[in-house]
């Protein structure tokens, strides 16, 4: 009876030595990982996935609410956003114009409701977009913000105002953050003008990495994604039903001179993410390592005295 006592306890401070060093393992991997892809665009990626690729300029921004569901059910905003079409890389329309909807528009004549991270969009904005399931989906574009990357003077930038700077092949890389006027300021509507504001200084890096405008429409021509899908183009006349009933996750918009910080000014979020979220098990793996140590210890003391008779 005692040498399976003694078996036992030898057997349960091997399993928790066994145990800590697994946790300390997945903490270690998940704390340090920090992958290079967080920051990498991939371009031969966003043109597949998309229904349609064109760049154009914003000419019009409206707002429309979806049809209540029910009775007394409750109709989102939507945000109809027109682009006069400049180029197309894949599928075709047979429109100049082409509109897009998105989730989101303003609810008073004080506040606004989209999605948190979407794109937002102004008049004379110049982009190149990857849309996919306009008409129904939330935000269509591939990766939502990912699917926009703006033009501004010859030079492109992601949706949140990073420089765009080339990579390895079809790669890209997202460089540093500028404080552009058409990225930190957005007019909603005629009485809600959102500033952003950045919490850490800008990210300095070369600006001679960055990719021009040129750049990128040659960088589309030599990819395989051609397409003779027509897009459907949103028609603000039409009525609409939206399914998704709008959550806490919706961010709410006030009047005039709210900051917030702006998305580019921090971390990568999947870094920082995987970090924080993985932090908890270094204390605890630490913990179960101190606990292992007495446990095997006390198995030792216990193997001795099972083998000289004497009590531990």
């Amino acid at each position: 009876m005692r040498m399976a006592l003694c078996g036992s306890r030898r057997r349960l401070a091997r399993g928790l030595c066994w145990l800590s060093f697994a946790l300390c393992g997945i903490g270690a991997s998940r704390v340090h990982a920090s992958p290079v892809s967080a920051k990498d665009i991939d371009l031969s990626r966003l043109s597949r996935d998309a229904d349609f690729v064109f760049s154009g300029k914003v000419v019009d921004v409206s707002y429309r609410r979806s049809e209540p569901q029910g009775s007394g059910g409750f109709g989102p905003q939507h945000t109809f956003v027109t682009y006069e079409v400049e180029r197309v890389w894949k599928g075709r329309t047979d429109q100049a114009r082409v509109t897009l909807r998105f989730f989101g528009g303003p609810t008073t004549s004080t506040r606004f409701v989209r999605n948190e991270g979407a794109p937002l969009f102004d008049k004379d904005d110049r982009d190149v977009l990857f849309v996919r399931d306009n008409g129904s989906a939330e935000c269509p574009l591939v990766q939502c913000a990912d699917g926009r990357l703006r033009l501004i003077d010859g030079k492109v930038y992601s949706d949140a105002g990073n420089r765009i700077e080339r990579g390895a092949g079809d790669v890209l890389r997202r460089g540093g953050f500028e404080q552009l006027e058409a990225v930190m300021t957005h007019h909603m509507s005629d009485t809600i003008k959102l500033r952003f504001v950045e919490t850490d200084p800008p990210v300095q890096t070369s600006n001679e990495a960055q990719l021009r405008e040129n750049e990128l429409a040659e960088k589309l021509a030599t990819l395989p994604i051609r397409s003779s899908a027509l897009l459907r183009s949103a028609d603000i006349r039409e009525p609409f039903q939206s399914w998704r009933k709008p959550t806490a996750a919706r961010l709410a918009v006030a009047q005039h001179a709210q900051a917030y910080s702006h998305p580019a000014a921090q971390p990568a979020p999947a870094a920082r993410g995987s970090a924080d979220r993985w932090f908890w098990l270094w204390p605890l793996a630490a913990a179960l390592a101190l606990l292992t140590r007495y446990r095997h210890h006390r198995a030792q003391a216990l193997k001795n005295a099972c083998i000289t008779g004497r009590s531990p």
